[in-house]
Protein backbone atom coordinates (compact mmCIF):
# COMPACT_ATOMS: atom_id res chain seq x y z
CA UNK A 1 0.00 0.00 0.00
CA UNK A 2 1.29 3.28 -0.62
CA UNK A 3 1.00 6.58 1.95
CA UNK A 4 -2.03 7.81 0.35
CA UNK A 5 -4.01 3.83 0.55
CA UNK A 6 -2.70 3.99 3.83
CA UNK A 7 -3.83 7.52 5.21
CA UNK A 8 -7.35 6.67 3.44
CA UNK A 9 -7.33 3.06 5.43
CA UNK A 10 -6.48 4.74 8.51
CA UNK A 11 -9.51 7.15 7.98
CA UNK A 12 -11.72 4.64 7.66
CA UNK A 13 -10.99 2.30 10.29
CA UNK A 14 -10.86 5.21 12.71
CA UNK A 15 -14.28 6.23 11.29
CA UNK A 16 -15.83 3.12 11.85
CA UNK A 17 -13.96 3.02 15.56
CA UNK A 18 -15.69 6.62 16.45
CA UNK A 19 -19.14 5.44 15.41
CA UNK A 20 -21.98 5.82 17.48
CA UNK A 21 -23.58 2.69 16.54
CA UNK A 22 -20.06 0.79 17.10
CA UNK A 23 -20.25 -1.60 19.91
CA UNK A 24 -17.44 -2.88 21.85
CA UNK A 25 -16.40 -5.69 20.75
CA UNK A 26 -15.97 -4.39 17.08
CA UNK A 27 -13.75 -1.59 18.38
CA UNK A 28 -11.79 -4.07 20.16
CA UNK A 29 -11.08 -5.89 16.76
CA UNK A 30 -10.11 -2.48 15.36
CA UNK A 31 -7.64 -1.48 18.25
CA UNK A 32 -5.13 -3.87 16.69
CA UNK A 33 -5.25 -2.18 13.46
CA UNK A 34 -5.31 1.49 14.72
CA UNK A 35 -2.11 0.09 17.57
CA UNK A 36 -0.07 -0.85 14.57
CA UNK A 37 -0.86 1.45 11.85
CA UNK A 38 0.07 4.31 14.13
CA UNK A 39 2.90 2.42 16.07
CA UNK A 40 1.29 2.57 19.42
CA UNK A 41 3.21 1.70 22.45
CA UNK A 42 1.93 -0.79 24.82
CA UNK A 43 0.59 1.68 27.29
CA UNK A 44 -1.53 3.46 24.53
CA UNK A 45 -3.14 1.24 23.10
CA UNK A 46 -4.03 -0.54 26.66
CA UNK A 47 -5.66 3.25 26.76
CA UNK A 48 -7.72 3.04 23.27
CA UNK A 49 -8.65 -0.56 24.18
CA UNK A 50 -10.37 1.07 27.30
CA UNK A 51 -12.03 3.46 25.33
CA UNK A 52 -12.93 0.44 23.18
CA UNK A 53 -14.78 -1.04 25.99
CA UNK A 54 -15.87 2.26 27.55
CA UNK A 55 -17.98 3.72 24.48
CA UNK A 56 -19.17 0.69 22.91
CA UNK A 57 -21.41 -0.10 25.88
Amino acid sequence: MDRLENGEYLKNIIMKFIKPESIAEERKKIVPIISEMLRLSPDESDLLNRAAIQYGS
